[in-house]
């Protein structure tokens, strides 16, 4: 397409990544996409802000489908660094913003329904921005009367699927230390966060670590399977390997993972109309809809 000078309209390459949706009170599974519906019937577009370690998270455009099959929406971070900028002949300063004004980074994302009365989360990626695991903790934080989590679909099968009924004989992973000196782990991923704390004593950069076992016809204990999901869903794993029972080679769980990438032409402000962007997010849908199919449908 053309812009009204005659010339290519400047794009952006996003990627999209796919999670299974869960939302439990007393665990049992209540439905998200009914959750934020009613929020939006009750505040509008714009939830509240809350603060998550140094940075403030927000829910914003948060709009309902015509026919109640999905609710789209934007997790908004704001950014309390100040970033340098600078020109190629070397004049560097910093970028200070007014009093109340902050950085805004925007992930956009849809909750759609699925088959078997499950949901799941199609999340517009971007380095700076709010990571799932951040998306989660501010539901929780805003609702503590209910769990909500948000698990990597693989192209093959769930990550119960996978384990059920083998034997986890090792996991190798790689960790890296992040760019934004403002990240924060999720509580729950001890592994990541110990390692982060590792490299900062260090001064290191990324750090790899194996935890197998010798013993025959035994696994590592049952908790291994929570630790391997915080670290699939953690944005610093950069490598993520495990062996089980009866396999001959290593599964490798970054490779499993369901992704796409978008592209979406810019305004003139250099950024894209949300409304291209949710378009966008429900053309990537279709795209891996036989890999959602495969895990909802069973």
């Amino acid at each position: 397409m053309n812009n009204l000078t005659g010339g290519a309209m400047a794009q952006k390459e996003y990627k999209v990544r796919f999670y299974a949706a869960s939302f439990l009170q007393d665990n049992i599974p209540t439905s998200l996409i009914d959750y934020f519906t009613q929020l939006h019937a009750t505040y509008g577009e714009t939830l509240r802000a809350i603060t998550i370690g140094e940075n403030q998270y927000q829910i914003k455009n948060l709009t309902p489908s015509a026919d109640g099959r999905y609710i789209s929406g934007a997790f908004a971070k704001y950014r309390k660094d100040s970033p340098l900028i600078g020109s190629p002949t070397g004049d560097e300063e910093v970028f200070k913003l007014t009093d109340g004004k902050s950085f805004l980074e925007k992930n956009n994302f849809i909750l759609h329904r699925e088959q078997n009365d499950c949901e799941s989360l199609i999340y517009q990626m971007s380095l700076e921005g709010g990571h799932p695991a951040s998306f989660s903790r501010y539901i929780n934080l805003t609702n503590p009367d209910r769990l909500c989590s948000f698990d990597d679909i693989l192209t093959s099968k769930s990550l119960e699927e996978l384990f059920r009924g083998r034997l986890i004989r090792a996991v190798a992973f790689r960790i890296a230390k992040p760019q934004n000196k403002t990240y924060q782990p999720d509580p729950e991923d001890t592994w990541t966060k110990d390692a982060l704390e590792f490299l900062d004593s260090t001064g290191g950069t990324f750090i790899t670590s194996k935890v197998s076992i010798k013993a025959p016809h035994k696994g590592l204990k049952d908790g291994i399977i929570e630790k391997i999901k915080n670290l699939l869903n953690s944005s610093q794993t950069r490598a993520l390997r495990i062996k089980v029972e009866d396999a001959d080679e290593p599964i490798d769980l970054m490779a499993e993972r369901v992704m796409d990438k978008i592209r979406i032409e810019l305004n003139d402000n250099g950024h894209p109309a949300i409304i291209d962007i949710i378009a966008a997010l429900i053309t990537s849908r279709a795209r891996q809809l036989h890999h959602l199919d495969h895990l909802f449908g069973g």
